[in-house]
C-alpha cells in the first residue's frame, strides 16, 4: 500500500498503482477540483445535496466539518473515493483520496491508516538528529551515497538494540532517547555484533539495563490517546474499525 502527502498527487501514479492491484491513500491539494458523484455521512446518503459540486465548494468544506464525509469523486473522467477530514491543527477541512472501496474499509479506518504516516516523519527526525543524516559537505555522489547507507545501517542497528533492551527490561523505551543518549553502551553493542561475541554482547547491555529510566518513553496523556496521537491508539482504532465493519480481507503489506 502506498501513502503520500499532498505534494505527491499524481493521477498517472494512481492509475499505475490501480493497474497493478495496489492500494494508495494520499492527501489531496487544497485546490483539487474533482466533481462529486455520491456522498455519505455514516449511513446517511447525502448524494442529492452534494452531487455535481466541486470539492472546493464552501458547503463541502463546512457541512458538519467535524464529521467524515465519504464521497465518490470524478477526476478527469475517472472516479476515486475521497474522504473529507477536519484538521484541528490547521483549522480547516482536508481531503484524502484512495482507491480502497467503501465495501472493504470504513472512512474512519482510512483516516487512521493515513495517520500512521507520522511514524515516517519521526524516523526522519531520528535519522537527522542521531544518525548524522543532516546533509553532506561533499559534492561527490559516491561519498554522499556511502554516508546515506551508513546512516541507515546505524539506524537499523539502533532499532535492534532498542528491541533487545525492551525485551530485557520489560519497559517501553524510546528509540530516539536511546540513540541520542546511550552512545557508549551502543558502541559496545556494535563491537559485540562485529566480533560475534556473546560475552561482550551481555556486558554492553548490562550497563544500560541497570538504569533504564532516562530512556523510557514519556507516558502519553489520556487526551492524546483519545485524539489518536499515539501509534498504539491509532492501531487499536484501526483494528476496531476493521472488526466492526466486517469488510473483505485486504492485504496492506504490514
Amino acid at each position: 500500500m502506498e501513502g503520500t502527502d499532498a505534494g505527491y498527487v499524481s493521477f498517472d501514479l494512481f492509475g499505475e498503482i490501480d493497474s497493478k492491484c495496489g492500494y494508495f491513500i494520499c492527501k489531496l491539494r487544497g485546490n483539487s477540483a474533482g466533481c462529486i458523484k455520491s456522498c455519505k455521512l455514516g449511513n446517511e446518503d447525502l448524494t442529492a445535496d452534494f452531487a455535481g459540486k466541486k470539492l472546493s465548494h464552501k458547503m463541502v468544506r463546512d457541512f458538519k466539518r467535524a464529521e467524515l464525509l465519504d464521497m465518490t469523486v470524478e477526476f478527469n473522467g475517472k472516479e476515486y473515493r475521497v474522504i473529507r477530514i477536519y484538521s484541528k491543527k490547521h483549522q480547516k477541512s482536508q481531503f484524502l483520496i484512495t482507491n480502497i472501496r467503501n465495501s472493504r474499509i470504513t472512512a474512519k479506518a482510512i483516516k487512521m491508516l493515513y495517520k500512521i504516516r507520522w511514524q515516517i516523519e519521526l524516523e526522519f527526525k531520528n535519522l537527522k538528529s542521531c544518525d548524522k543524516l543532516r546533509g553532506a559537505t561533499t559534492g561527490v555522489l559516491n561519498i554522499m551515497l556511502s554516508m546515506l547507507l551508513l546512516s541507515l545501517i546505524v539506524n537499523l542497528i539502533q532499532v535492534l538494540y532498542t528491541f533487545v533492551l525492551q525485551i530485557k527490561s520489560k519497559a517501553k523505551l524510546s528509540l530516539y532517547r536511546i540513540s541520542y543518549y546511550a552512545g557508549e553502551s551502543f558502541k559496545k553493542f556494535v563491537k559485540a555484533l562485529i566480533y560475534c561475541s556473546f560475552m561482550k554482547f551481555e556486558v554492553s547491555l548490562k550497563s544500560i539495563l541497570e538504569f533504564t529510566k532516562p530512556y523510557e518513553r514519556v507516558k502519553q496523556s489520556v487526551q492524546k490517546e483519545l485524539e489518536f496521537k499515539t501509534l498504539e491508539s491509532t492501531i487499536s482504532a484501526i483494528k476496531i474499525e476493521l472488526d466492526k465493519s466486517r469488510v473483505e480481507s485486504i492485504d496492506f503489506g504490514f
